[in-house]
């Protein structure tokens, strides 16, 4: 009967501790999750000097094009609005309904997916300033 308890609290230590682990590495997901859009969003204010950059000093490029990195932007802010919505019901978990709870849960995959957009945004805005300072003033200096 010892035995029985005895394996029955070391089940119950095993299955605290996964659970703990569990709740780290989601912390760590949003940790690293925030890092990385933290340097795009860092690396975006670069593009939008570049975009700038290029729309005054050349010419032949409409000042539209402006548009392309503030949308990026934009989208970038979003995520950051979301993340941060997350971590205000995080933080007050206990004191939520499970409806709140459940829908957490269902904006946390769609939190993720944003994230790898803006990635990918952000990875399109690069490549168009690259074509275009590669179609415009690369021509120019040669």
């Amino acid at each position: 009967m010892e035995q029985l308890e005895e394996m029955e609290r070391e089940a119950e230590a095993i299955e605290k501790r996964m659970n703990e682990r569990e709740a780290q590495g989601l912390a760590d997901i949003y940790k690293y999750f925030d890092r990385i859009n933290d340097k795009l969003s860092s690396f975006n204010n670069m593009l939008v000097a570049g975009y700038f950059a290029l729309a005054t000093f050349s010419p032949g490029v409409s000042k539209w094009i402006l548009i392309i990195p503030l949308i990026n932007m934009l989208i970038l802010i979003r995520l950051d609005y979301r993340m941060m919505e997350q971590g205000r019901i995080m933080s007050q978990i206990k004191s939520q309904p499970q409806s709140v709870i459940d829908k957490y849960g269902r904006k946390q995959g769609h939190v993720t997916l944003l994230s790898l957009f803006t990635i990918i945004t952000t990875l399109i805005v690069t490549i168009v300033l690259l074509v275009i300072v590669n179609q415009v003033i690369i021509p120019k200096i040669s």
